[in-house]
């Protein structure tokens, strides 16, 4: 009975003594409860204000960086198509130096480089496709040359193209003569692309191995002063048709069959050097 007294009245003096605080500290009690729930509260909605500024922050960067980067692409691309076309035109200029440098020391008033598109060499025919046509000033019989190498004559223009027929084709003809003797004659192709035919040479003269042939200007076709080849054996073979005449075998001053550029002249330029 004592120890239920005694603890009812511990109990009453706890009640008694709250009641006090609460009557003589309200303010601080109120402050100092609110402080310990507000500040949680407080942290959390300040980290998430920090998490979604980042957030936000984070995504104009990213806006930004793949402007940048979608800039920096399309300037690397161009960079790229830049340099692919300086290293064309630097392996074209190589390939073309000895070219250049010819048409450099041999002035042509009308003279027009132009690239070997496809090459023809058939028993039919040889010719050579150009990329230059009729809207570079092409023109029929336009005389194709490598250096001193007569190559052929422009036989078909187009406005972007235009073919060349070669020495080579059988029913090409050049009046010519050679070096040494001059001994004239016509070189006819022979639709082989490793030699034509010197025919009609004079049974009086003697051709030696190795004698340059030299176009002389005759026909209307061909300008003077070029080579078309060079006598490739001092035994002549008979002339099937003509007794009194005599027929050599030479091959052209270059390869054919490797070219890759020529330029076209038009044989009104007839003072050539």
């Amino acid at each position: 009975m004592i120890k239920k007294l005694s603890t009812r009245f511990i109990s009453l003096l706890g009640c008694l003594g709250l009641c006090l605080y609460l009557v003589l500290f309200p303010v601080a009690f109120v402050e100092r409860a609110a402080s310990h729930i507000l500040l949680p509260v407080l942290y959390v909605s300040h980290l998430c204000a920090y998490k979604l500024r980042a957030l936000s922050q984070a995504k104009v960067d990213y806006a930004t960086m793949l402007e940048r980067y979608h800039a920096l692409f399309e300037d690397n691309e161009s960079i790229k198509q830049e340099n692919i076309a300086l290293h064309a035109a630097l392996d074209q200029f190589k390939r073309s130096a000895d070219l250049h440098s010819f048409m450099k020391k041999y002035t042509l008033s009308d003279k027009l480089q132009a690239t070997i598109l496809a090459r023809n060499i058939t028993t039919d025919q040889h010719f050579f496709l150009l990329n230059k046509g009729a809207r570079d000033g092409v023109k029929k019989d336009m005389v194709a040359l490598y250096k001193f190498q007569i190559i052929g004559k422009v036989y078909e223009v187009c406005q972007c193209y235009s073919k060349v027929k070669l020495i080579t084709d059988k029913s090409c003809n050049i009046a010519g003569y050679a070096a040494k003797n001059h001994a004239h004659g016509v070189v006819q192709g022979s639709n082989n692309i490793g030699f034509c035919a010197f025919t009609y040479v004079d049974q009086s003269f003697k051709l030696e191995a190795g004698d340059i042939v030299i176009s002389s200007g005759q026909g209307l076709v061909f300008p003077e002063g070029f080579g078309i080849g060079k006598i490739c054996q001092p035994n002549n073979r008979p002339d099937e048709t003509q007794q009194l005449y005599q027929t050599f075998d030479i091959e052209p001053l270059v390869d054919l069959s490797s070219l890759e550029f020529c330029f076209l002249t038009d044989y009104t330029q007839r003072d050539l050097f």
